[in-house]
């Protein structure tokens, strides 16, 4: 660490610091979407990469990586591109093992960052959902947005209760992430719908996206002070950034390359 831990968390807090700290962080799986209950070697490759790169990339703080549990286990679904299917999801119970491996990663990511602080990612619910319409590395990322509009227009309000489910879902992994470990805060990936029909559809932010998101970051905010809101230009996807004025996350992070500024 170049910066010491109480000035990295001044600067975050946007207070005069005489350096700016700087971070860097990749995924170290060679497929990031790798089911962990299917192949559980990917928790090590995580922790193993997270612990090489630390060594060789001395940071300022942390941002960990989720490598294994980018998908969501849609409880009580056999197909969730199938409406009929969506309708019998079930949330999760505090005990799911989808929630209790991300604390137990969280715990061991937090003692490879040592003194640094320490951010765990989580995804929003529209990108859980999106991301479960498709075969990753065997289909093309932007059929996700593309099935997922789909689905949404023809049944918009069971979709909305499906990102609801998975929004108080996320909500407990939450409130067991920052009740069982000492991590400084949450960093929340969101990602408008790339599909042509939904990108620019500011109705649609305003009605689904964006009280989505509000659910979970309040959620965030009432276990966790210092948090990072992290607008995803993956794959070079691309967001009105003027519409995201009214998240509440303390920092903002954002694809300066993809989305211009």
């Amino acid at each position: 660490m170049t910066l010491a831990r109480e000035e990295v968390i001044a600067a975050l807090n946007n207070q005069e610091t005489g350096k700016i700290p700087i971070s860097f962080w990749r995924h170290f799986a060679v497929d990031e979407f790798t089911n962990v209950f299917q192949e559980p070697a990917v928790l090590q490759t995580n922790l193993g990469g997270h612990q090489k790169y630390y060594n060789a990339v001395d940071v300022d703080f942390a941002k960990t990586m989720l490598d294994g549990y980018f998908a969501y286990p849609f409880r009580g679904v056999d197909d969730p591109r199938s409406l009929t299917n969506l309708q019998r999801l079930r949330p999760l119970n505090q005990d799911d093992p989808w929630i209790t491996g991300q604390v137990e990663l969280a715990q061991q990511q937090q003692q490879i960052a040592g003194k640094r602080p320490t951010f765990i990612t989580m995804f929003s619910p529209m990108l859980l959902f999106k991301w479960a319409l498709i075969k990753h590395y065997a289909e093309p990322l932007l059929l996700a947005d593309q099935r997922f509009t789909d689905l949404y227009e023809q049944d918009p309000s069971l979709v909305f209760q499906v990102l609801e489910v998975i929004a108080d879902d996320q909500i407990k992994v939450v409130q067991a992430i920052m009740a069982n470990t000492t991590v400084d805060g949450i960093y929340y990936s969101t990602q408008s719908i790339q599909d042509s029909r939904l990108r620019d559809d500011t109705q649609f932010f305003k009605q689904v996206m964006e009280p989505i998101d509000l659910k979970v970051q309040e959620g965030i905010n009432q276990v966790s002070r210092l948090n990072i809101l992290h607008i995803c230009g993956f794959d070079g996807a691309t967001n009105h950034l003027e519409w995201f004025t009214n998240y509440p996350l303390q920092v903002v992070n954002w694809a300066t390359g993809i989305d211009g500024y």
